[in-house]
């Protein structure tokens, strides 16, 4: 993209920053615990969110890669595959050691995660991987994303780590100060008991999750593929792009995001797709509504859905 054509411009006439292209991955595992990371020191600073980053053209040969390995090096959970099977016996102790290595070499910056997945065998099954909305900032922050959101399950075919863990100093700058599965309903119990801080498209992917699973926790066959059929389909694809209202003058703490198909954007009467949060004084989320009216197995506009990907 040019510079000509990536520049926006907000409604007071100033340019909108051309958002960065992102990838952030849901990982669940049989308990129905998603795996969420708290930040430190970046733009989202004591909030917890999925684990992801940045696109790197040098390193990921797609958005699937991304997610995949920012999910590695925040985390220490690496969602590869043996290229070939080995012995039962050593194997896990094996993995447990390529992999170990391999994030000791990411984090100290001496090869990329592709050429190291090549030289121990490994690989990123990207048909597990599904597409989970896309999400792009509003246009009036200084520094904004298109993220590309992706969700998987951790079964047995699943080569991981056991257990997660930050890295150490001497292997990152400590972008993450925690690491933790936590049931996806009792995340947004947690954050309407201001337990948490959770970001906006994290709480309205957890919503949407939780309207599947409820408070199961033995992740069923039903539930995977009824959350496959969901990525798979038109929700999966859909992109939203917020626009931000705030309803009294001077009072920046409550905002309203409107999302496309709501009726304040054009959509149908009655039609709602809109959050309502409330931002304590340092920023962080401590209330969010998420109203939606329609279904999001069925009712998807085709005009919310994202363009092809370009990788």
């Amino acid at each position: 993209m040019s510079s000509a054509t990536a520049i926006e411009l907000n409604s007071n006439g100033t340019s909108a920053a051309s958002p960065k292209s992102s990838a952030s991955l849901l990982v669940i595992n049989t308990r129905n615990e998603v795996l969420m990371v708290l930040r430190n020191q970046t733009s989202w600073s004591g909030s917890f969110v999925f684990p992801g980053g940045n696109y790197d053209e040098t390193q990921d040969t797609s958005f699937k890669a991304t997610a995949v390995r920012e999910t590695f090096e925040e985390t220490g959970i690496l969602l590869a595959s043996e290229s070939q099977r080995e012995n039962s016996e050593t194997k896990s102790a094996v993995i447990q050691e390529k992999i170990s290595n391999l994030r000791r070499v990411i984090h100290m910056q001496q090869s990329a995660l592709k050429y190291l997945l090549d030289h121990y065998g490994l690989y990123i099954n990207e048909d597990r991987i599904y597409p989970f909305t896309e999400w792009v900032s509003p246009r009036e922050l200084r520094r904004r994303w298109h993220t590309r959101f992706f969700v998987t399950f951790i079964d047995k075919d699943t080569t991981k780590i056991t257990g997660a863990r930050i890295p150490t100093s001497t292997e990152s700058n400590r972008e993450i100060a925690e690491v933790r599965f936590i049931h996806i309903s009792e995340a947004i119990k947690s954050f309407n008991r201001k337990e948490l801080s959770i970001l906006t498209p994290q709480l309205y992917l957890l919503r949407t999750l939780s309207g599947i699973i409820g408070d199961s926790v033995i992740s069923t066959n039903e539930e995977r593929e009824k959350i496959r059929e969901l990525a798979l389909g038109d929700f999966g694809r859909m992109t939203l792009n917020p626009i931000t209202i705030y309803p009294r003058p001077n009072v920046t703490k409550e905002r309203t995001y409107l999302y496309e198909g709501d009726e304040a954007r054009g959509g149908p009467k009655g039609c709602l797709h809109r959050n309502v949060n409330t931002f304590d004084q340092d920023g962080l989320l401590v209330e969010d509504k998420l109203y939606r009216t329609f279904d999001v197995f069925s009712s998807i506009d085709p005009r919310w859905l994202s363009k092809p990907a370009r990788l």
